[in-house]
């Protein structure tokens, strides 16, 4: 979807640059380098944005939607913890290569682990990272097609996935190193006092909804176009970033390639202020 002008959407990224937190900058960043998510270190990915409420975590990840898609929330482009298994695995097929928001994640969270449950949340870290969904079958015993994606899972909750899965089991070294949390400790933009800060918020919120979509197909076509420089880039930088020690496992190492190449890739679109 499509509203207002790459003009009108550029002004809203210009905005986030100079007033938001680092972490706000970081997901911008982030989002616009998802296409190359297939370049990390896993498959796929999931970013889960944790903290107290009224901080701007859901505002973050319509901020993510926007480039792509919608910027009205509740329209974004996200799931759910109320969607199906079946649902979800659909989105992050349809969505493949591109960022997908899941707000409210405490949700599905909340399960995690309880006596005689399904981990539901280690399956869904193994599958997204893996790029694949369920194998089934139909009535006859045919094996159906399984489903294959490359997608970002850009998530937002209360509480820490980590403490949540340590508290309530005994995670594996995996399933952990699958997930890359952020701490959402202070408002997502900055000013001088409370009523500054939660004006800005509104004023993106209110930005970003008239704004949605233009600025990815800018970016499909970049990538489109650009498809071979940019694997080789992709792969230059996840070379500097372990030889520099600056990550050392695979999903952080992951998180930092597509942010660092995002911001290149808006840079070089004239929507961002990054050097390469």
């Amino acid at each position: 979807e499509m509203k207002g002008n790459v003009n009108s959407a550029s002004e809203v990224l210009r905005y986030i640059e100079a007033h938001g937190s680092d972490v706000a900058k970081m997901v911008v960043m982030l989002s616009a380098g998802t296409p190359m998510s297939y370049m990390g270190e896993f498959i796929g990915g999931y970013v889960n944005l944790f903290g107290l409420p009224n901080l701007g975590k859901t505002l973050l990840l319509t901020v993510a939607s926007f480039l792509w898609g919608s910027g009205e929330r509740g329209r974004s482009t996200g799931t759910s913890a109320k969607d199906t298994v079946n649902a979800r695995y659909a989105q992050l097929e349809a969505f493949n290569s591109i960022p997908l928001t899941f707000d409210e994640a405490t949700g599905l969270h909340a399960t995690i682990n309880l006596p005689g449950e399904e981990n539901k949340i280690g399956t869904l870290l193994y599958e997204i990272t893996d790029g694949r969904g369920k194998a089934r079958v139909d009535r006859d015993g045919s094996r159906k097609d399984v489903t294959l994606f490359s997608t970002m899972v850009i998530a937002s909750s209360n509480n820490s996935l980590r403490r949540i899965c340590t508290v309530q089991s005994v995670p594996t070294a995996a399933q952990l190193q699958r997930a890359f949390e952020i701490e959402i400790d202070e408002p997502v933009m900055t000013g001088a006092t409370d009523e500054e800060r939660s004006m800005r918020m509104r004023e993106v919120g209110m930005a970003i909804g008239a704004s949605g979509g233009t600025i990815g197909i800018r970016l499909a076509r970049h990538y489109a176009m650009n498809r071979a420089a940019l694997e080789s880039e992709a792969s230059a930088l996840i070379g500097m970033l372990k030889q520099g020690g600056i990550c050392r496992d695979r999903t952080p190492t992951t998180i930092a390639m597509l942010a660092l190449l995002g911001g290149r890739v808006l840079a070089r679109e004239g929507l961002w202020s990054m050097s390469d």
